[in-house]
């Protein structure tokens, strides 16, 4: 069994994959898998099934379930997302894996370095304001500062604790799963470390702060008790949006607000996490299917 299971996602554009490939490929480490998952639509031009095990989910699979597919996939106790369109550099998971010697340890954020500047993680919910969240202001730029978990681009999880928590949430989407699972760690106690000298680069943008975006953040932030629900909420949000962030925005956070059904599911997803962890402690239910998923049949060439 490897020790790390490196998980790239595919999204529709094959420069983006095999520049991330090309990257792990020249920089590989030792005693690694690396799960590329696809919708059927990546074709292996350049032969790597010896190299890489390719994931195929159905047609028309959404981004976020990509991502939990690879960790059902996985067979290492240590997964290492990275997105499509990151590069990184020679021994960049050196310092993550020896993090995780220490067993309190369960997720390990690296600094990305985007077009729109740098991240060191997503930002803890208390130093989050609804009026930043707002903006999409969700990551911290300092390595130095303890993060809430790491941000989508790059990250290292303990794969049995990932499962527990239900994986990455699919009714998100890439540029707000990241932050939904950093709170739910942070909520549940799940710490974060961060690798101070480890820099990734993301050649192929960053975190897009559209109207979804804000209207999931919105949710999200409901969901986690960082803004109030309701009517009165969503008017407050509109109002202050109008100000400082444009109509689109304003309607899609107070749209967001109002979404109970989105709010509600993240909190049954928190509760969900919290059982499947206290399963997890006593060698219950989750260690039995962590096991079982590692032959998973989603394991197939393209």
């Amino acid at each position: 069994m490897p020790r790390l299971s490196i998980i790239v996602p595919h999204r529709q554009d094959d420069l983006r994959l095999e520049a991330t490939l090309v990257s792990i490929l020249e920089n590989r480490p030792n005693d690694c898998e690396i799960v590329v998952v696809h919708d059927g639509s990546y074709r292996d031009p350049y032969h790597l099934g010896d190299e890489v095990v390719f994931v195929q989910e159905s047609g028309g699979v959404g981004d976020v379930q990509k991502l939990n597919a690879g960790v059902l996939a996985a067979c290492a106790p240590i997964v290492n997302l990275l997105m499509d369109g990151t590069l990184v550099q020679p021994a960049w998971t050196l310092e993550p894996l020896k993090l995780f010697n220490d067993p309190s340890i369960a997720t390990v954020a690296t600094t990305v370095q985007s077009q729109n500047g740098r991240c060191a993680g997503i930002l803890p919910m208390t130093r989050v304001e609804a009026r930043s969240l707002q903006r999409g202001r969700v990551e911290q730029i300092r390595s130095a500062s303890t993060p809430a978990g790491p941000a989508m681009a790059c990250g290292f999880y303990r794969r049995r604790q990932l499962l527990a928590l239900g994986g990455w949430n699919a009714d998100l989407s890439v540029d707000t799963a990241d932050v939904e699972m950093a709170w739910l760690q942070q909520t549940l106690g799940l710490s974060c470390e961060s690798a101070v000298n480890i820099e990734i680069e993301q050649a192929f943008g960053a975190r897009n702060i559209d109207a979804r975006t804000v209207h999931q953040l919105a949710s999200i932030g409901v969901a986690f008790g960082l803004n109030g629900s309701g009517l009165a909420s969503a008017a407050g949000g509109f109002m202050g949006g109008m100000l400082t962030c444009g109509p689109s925005a304003a309607s899609a956070w107070a749209r967001g607000i109002l979404d109970n059904d989105l709010s509600l599911s993240i909190a049954k997803r928190i509760n969900a996490a919290a059982e499947n962890l206290r399963q997890l402690e006593s060698n219950s239910q989750v260690e039995n299917y962590e096991s079982k998923s590692c032959i998973a049949p989603a394991r197939r060439a393209a």
